[in-house]
């Protein structure tokens, strides 16, 4: 089953809000990444805990659009009018300062192997995620109380070394049919995006695809 969360680069420093008629303006700039019911380490290394912001679930859709109507009603129906989920958000300079001051230790977790994977994504982020920068939540399955693992990743990404995520982590970067690209930094959420780059893609080549 699919729980997308996305890494989105917006003009606004918060969720847009559909009461206000904001997703109509949302999309467009800059790049979006996608990753499926977790949150890539890369990802994490550019947040702390006191990026967390709350959002409406009913702020999902557009109050305007009719074409979201349905969408609206069913979100009435599962959460009511003034549920909220956990969300981060941050500037882009914090984003590349903290990403820059995290590479060594989170490479050194990791290992060598996966630093031309996090030396690009620092380049992209820089490049294009201007504004500020969004880690979307509303898709996974336990966003309404996502809020104190979400702490817990946040904190555990500057002890990584002793952190039980670590070993989860590094077992699925070693699986046979894992995407290291896509476990570590997640993937661009259209086809057209430029990420990975053909160079990393090279580099560290879908497994999927080479078997196909």
């Amino acid at each position: 089953m699919s729980h997308p969360v996305y890494l989105s680069s917006s003009a606004l420093p918060r969720m847009p809000e559909g009461s206000r008629n904001e997703w109509q303006g949302f999309f467009g700039d800059g790049t979006e990444l996608e990753a499926n019911a977790f949150f890539p380490l890369f990802w994490r290394a550019m947040f702390s805990e006191s990026d967390i912001r709350h959002a409406r679930f009913i702020d999902g859709y557009d109050i305007g659009d009719g074409d979201a109507a349905a969408d609206r009603d069913e979100c009435l129906d599962d959460f009511g009018p003034d549920a909220t989920y956990p969300y981060l958000v941050t500037d882009n300079a914090s984003a590349v300062s903290r990403l820059a001051s995290r590479r060594e230790a989170v490479i050194a977790a990791i290992g060598e192997r996966y630093r031309p994977i996090y030396e690009a994504f620092e380049a992209l982020v820089a490049q294009r995620f201007p504004g500020h920068i969004l880690l979307r939540t509303q898709g996974l399955p336990d966003a309404a109380d996502a809020e104190p693992w979400l702490r817990s990743d946040l904190a555990e990404t500057d002890r990584l070394k002793d952190s039980k995520a670590l070993a989860s982590l590094m077992r699925d970067l070693e699986r046979r049919d894992a995407d290291a690209v896509w476990t570590l930094a997640g993937l661009s959420s259209s086809a057209d995006e430029a990420w990975p780059t053909p160079a990393l893609r090279e580099r560290f080549p879908d497994p999927r695809r080479r078997r196909a």
